[in-house]
């Protein structure tokens, strides 16, 4: 089925990293726990290290977009 903007990607296993943008070289902005839940884009985003997921993140108590790797342990 086609993704929607109100798609949720879920994490499941502790210390998933959320990055600047799409890529390794990105800087870290949050580190995500098991079963968070966080908003996600219907487009896959091409870095240099492979696909990414575009995903707005809890940070510092604001919503902050980020980067999710796909091949981390999270699923749509």
């Amino acid at each position: 089925s086609r993704a929607s903007a109100a798609d949720t990607l879920v994490v499941m296993e502790d210390g998933v990293i959320v990055r600047s943008g799409a890529g390794r070289q990105y800087r870290p902005i949050v580190t995500l726990s098991e079963k968070a839940e966080l908003k996600v884009s219907s487009r896959i985003f091409e870095g240099q290290d492979g696909k990414w997921y575009k995903v707005i993140a809890p940070v510092k108590g604001r919503r902050t977009v980020g980067y999710i790797n796909a091949a981390d342990n999270v699923r749509i």
